[in-house]
């Protein structure tokens, strides 16, 4: 990007609600229903702690949340992802503790209420139709 910019750019951080914290780049979770919870277990652990799952994932989801992995990753980041990494270490203290995933099922809400905001916003949809959902 900075490339494209053609100047250093800065990080900021993005705004929060509380104005503190720093959302996860990418949850791991599974079902409680699962009928292998221990191999599922295992599966997240090795994903979350694996260096070579961090070597090859590098920081191309953003920075790897397991400290361990993300030291051992350094050296094969770019200048801009180690720019990143660094940030993120030196901003730790001012951060809470990232917040609980969201619930199974939210992103048909988000995309239901997308589609209807956007319906009323075109006019394709009148407002008398939402009432029936």
């Amino acid at each position: 990007m900075e490339k494209a910019a053609g100047s250093e750019l800065q990080i900021l951080r993005f705004p929060s609600k509380t104005g503190n914290s720093s959302d996860a780049q990418l949850w791991c979770t599974a079902s409680s229903r699962t009928k292998h919870p221990e191999k599922t277990a295992k599966s997240i652990d090795f994903l979350a702690s694996s260096n070579k799952v961090g070597e090859s994932l590098l920081a191309d989801r953003g920075v790897y949340p397991n400290s361990d992995v993300r030291a051992a990753i350094a050296p094969k980041l770019t200048a801009a992802d180690i720019t990143v990494v660094k940030f993120i270490d030196q901003s730790r203290d001012e951060l809470g503790e990232a917040p609980a995933p969201p619930p199974a099922g939210i992103q048909e809400i988000v995309k239901s209420t997308w589609m209807s905001a956007m319906g009323l916003s075109t006019g394709s949809v009148a407002t008398q139709a939402l009432h029936s959902l």
